[in-house]
């Protein structure tokens, strides 16, 4: 009898739910929607001053059902990484110095040094 290699959701319990943090994932849903409710409570904070940046970067992270955090300063945003652990965090490079004094933070928090980080900038330099 040959062995089917495990797909990525084999191993599920079979029960007809799944507990995923705060959520229920029904398992008679298809994987895509379970996909996007996992995906809908990831935590996401933006750091940018740029209106246009925070604007476009928001517009696109809520077409994939997230709703990221923003702070346009970085000892907010700072503040902000030692009370809350965070999946991802997009730092605006235009910030200068300050974008570097982040990226650092990112790395010394505890909860967030497994963040996803991206730096994003912009051509215009």
């Amino acid at each position: 009898m040959a062995r089917r290699p495990l797909g990525k959701y084999d191993g599920l319990p079979s029960s007809s739910t799944v507990k995923w943090g705060e959520s229920t994932i029904d398992q008679t849903r298809t994987l895509r929607e379970a996909h996007f409710i996992v995906m809908s409570i990831a935590l996401v904070l933006l750091v940018s001053a740029d209106p246009s940046t925070i604007r476009q970067f928001s517009h696109a992270l809520q077409g994939l059902s997230l709703s990221p955090d923003v702070c346009q300063e970085v000892p907010a945003a700072i503040r902000l990484l030692q009370r809350r652990k965070f999946d991802a965090v997009i730092v605006d490079l235009q910030l200068g110095e300050q974008s570097g004094r982040m990226l650092d933070a990112i790395h010394r928090s505890p909860s967030n040094r497994t963040a996803v980080r991206f730096a994003i900038g912009s051509n215009d330099a």
